[in-house]
């Protein structure tokens, strides 16, 4: 899983909520990185954001503690020339995927 931005072609990856739980059209929640500045990751409700994880410092974001070692994933934050991502690598055959819900809570399944 990545998500991020292509800075060559502008495209951005990211998460959006579903509208309720029975409704999957485009809700207003939205989990992005911010390349404005130094690259950051948001979650937030319409343009505002009301969750953020603040810089990369080159081992973890800033507002949320260091993820320990992983047996199933690793995750890696990657800033170039062509495009900023992060990232998460499965280490294993097992399934996962990240949600965000349609009240903006980001679960990890």
């Amino acid at each position: 899983m990545k998500f991020g931005k292509d800075l060559i072609t502008g495209i951005e990856r990211y998460f959006t909520s579903w509208k309720s739980p029975d409704d999957p059209s485009t809700s207003l929640y939205k989990f992005w990185v911010d390349t404005n500045g130094y690259p950051q990751i948001f979650l937030g409700e319409g343009q505002g954001e009301t969750l953020r994880l603040g810089p990369w410092n080159g081992v973890s974001f800033q507002g949320i503690p260091e993820e320990s070692m992983n047996a199933i994933y690793s995750t890696e934050f990657v800033v170039n020339q062509k495009e900023i991502y992060y990232i998460h690598k499965l280490k294993s055959t097992t399934v996962q995927r990240l949600l965000l819900a349609w009240d903006g809570m980001a679960q990890r399944l």
